[in-house]
């Protein structure tokens, strides 16, 4: 068997965003496939008055937390970024 396809994926979770839902969504069904390992980066909020809300997609959300983010020693054969650039 082949080994598992190492997907990263960047960007927010656990807030009212489009992206991060969209995120979310995207792991959430990545999560369900034998062929891929999958990891996540979190990219810091846009602004501090954002706060986690871990309600959103309750109760299909738990598996999300369980997504490893210790990824940097091990190759990557797929990144995506889901977030927006802030500039100072």
């Amino acid at each position: 068997m082949p080994s598992p396809l190492r997907i990263v994926i960047e960007g927010w979770q656990h807030i009212p965003h489009s992206y991060a839902m969209c995120t979310q969504y995207m792991e959430l069904d990545l999560l369900r496939r034998p062929e891929v390992s999958l990891y996540h980066t979190h990219i810091p909020y846009v602004s501090d008055e954002w706060k986690s809300d871990f309600q959103l997609f309750s109760p299909n959300e738990a598996p999300i937390d369980t997504i490893s983010s210790a990824w940097s020693s091990t190759r990557c054969g797929y990144s995506n970024g889901l977030a927006v650039p802030i500039s100072a």
